[in-house]
């Protein structure tokens, strides 16, 4: 007995300084781990399709004969945004998280058009070679912006509309995307998270640092996309045009910005559903995910006139 004890303790060390190793001498194989364990929880399957000649990737999961959710996730994000807050929708809705163009898995193409109308040509194709024809589209930050405008552009696909902390809202800035700098490092998201975030997320420095790693291989892509879209579009969101149903879900980090948005939102789209979250920052599926999660589901059991 002693001695099956003692291998067990063995076991349970060595497996911790395994974890441990690859937490902090190999961060990245442990951050996919992570998001590879965390998808398949909550019912997603990693997959690919092929948009001319790029390759787009996402997530997919829940059954296919049910009505479809799109999620788009910010600036400098990937499809990993909206993993844990979906986790209760994917029994009951077809859910699909792509990773938007130049972002996560998907490679920049010099000399393609990432300004908000050139994505959203690009996400139509996506959605359209992955036969997801009508949908409740929404996103967080770029991807609600690029949300909006899609129910702008193509009202007859959009079944519902959900924005969470949206970018192209903003009544004082004329531009809301703002450059990245040349380089970062592990500061440069201690300091980004103390600033959007209510609760920030605590990672190890080791991490911190694979992540400006991460990024600073693609600013210089990023920065030619955000100079597109600033340069390209104009930001000044005619909601008026958008018919579908609309469900706003904004943390409260900035109080009077959030009020002038509501205010704004609410004039346009009277019917419109504005949820306050309180004690989270700009990223509410990220600090309140079953808040966030319960919302849509609600919004979505709305939409599609269902019960639960």
């Amino acid at each position: 007995m002693k001695s099956i004890l003692k291998f067990l303790a063995t076991l349970a060390m060595l497996l911790g300084v395994a974890t441990a190793s690859l937490y902090f001498i190999y961060p990245g194989v442990m951050l996919e781990g992570l998001h590879f364990v965390t998808a398949r929880a909550a019912g997603l399957e990693p997959r690919s399709v092929q948009v001319n000649d790029t390759t787009m990737h996402y997530y997919e999961g829940g059954p296919n004969n049910k009505h479809t959710l799109i999620l788009l996730h910010d600036l400098g994000d990937d499809k990993n945004a909206f993993v844990t807050a979906v986790r209760p929708l994917t029994l009951d809705y077809r859910v699909i998280l792509p990773d938007l163009p130049a972002h996560g898995a998907n490679e920049f193409k010099a000399g393609n058009n990432y300004s908000l109308l050139g994505q959203q040509r690009q996400l139509a194709q996506f959605l359209g070679a992955i036969t997801a024809n009508r949908f409740v589209i929404g996103g967080h930050g770029l991807g609600g912006h690029l949300a909006s405008y899609f129910a702008q552009q193509a009202p007859h696909k959009i079944e519902g509309l959900i924005l969470l902390n949206s970018n192209g809202l903003q009544l004082t800035k004329a531009t809301p995307y703002e450059l990245y700098p040349l380089q970062v490092d592990a500061a440069y998201f201690a300091s980004m998270y103390q600033s959007r975030y209510r609760n920030p997320p605590q990672y190890p420095q080791p991490v911190m640092q694979h992540k400006a790693n991460l990024l600073n291989q693609r600013i210089p892509f990023l920065n030619q996309q955000i100079t597109q879209l600033n340069q390209s579009e104009p930001f000044s969101l005619d909601l008026t045009s958008v018919s579908a149903p609309t469900l706003l879900l904004w943390g409260n980090h900035q109080p009077q910005q959030t009020a002038e948005i509501r205010d704004a939102v609410q004039a346009a789209l009277p019917d419109a559903a504005f949820i306050l979250i309180e004690h989270v920052g700009q990223a509410p599926q990220l600090e309140a995910p079953e808040l966030v999660g319960k919302a849509m589901a609600d919004f979505l059991s709305s939409v599609y006139g269902e019960t639960k």
